[in-house]
């Protein structure tokens, strides 16, 4: 039932003391309905994500649980059909970009707590991130340009 009334938004009430229209959320259904199915990413499309995967793996300066989290979420791109129902009913059919907004966005904290030294490991993999989200339409973070 909950997953129901989350399929459905309220639209804008005419008058007062009239019961609100509810309208569909763009993409919701089809990707609740699709998502569960899906196929990890092809390996071409797959690549700039893995590559990204290897430099967090990789980077010591962030805080065990900030790169679980940032490896978690690029894994729910890779691998979409992990994605919690959370973040669907949340982000609808946009959830890839706001999923990957999450890690350039840890990164950025973390990047900015390590002094902003463009020498960091943070900084290659915040410019990485960015170009992801170009490519997902998102704004990149002004951090990394």
């Amino acid at each position: 039932m909950l997953i129901g009334a989350l399929l459905w938004r309220p639209a804008q009430t005419v008058r007062s003391g009239t019961l609100p229209t509810l309208t569909p959320i763009p993409g919701l259904k089809a990707t609740l309905t699709a998502l569960p199915k899906a196929s990890p990413m092809p390996a071409e499309r797959a690549r700039p994500y893995q590559e990204v995967r290897t430099l967090v793996e990789q980077c010591d300066q962030y805080t065990e649980s900030r790169k679980i989290a940032i490896l978690k979420q690029i894994d729910f791109v890779l691998y979409p059909a992990t994605v919690p129902m959370e973040l669907l009913t949340i982000y609808g059919d946009a959830w890839p970009g706001r999923v990957i907004f999450g890690g350039a966005y840890f990164t950025a904290l973390e990047w900015k707590q390590h002094g902003q030294d463009k020498a960091s490991c943070l900084y290659p993999i915040g410019v990485r991130f960015n170009a992801l989200l170009r490519d997902l339409g998102e704004q990149p973070l002004s951090e990394f340009e």
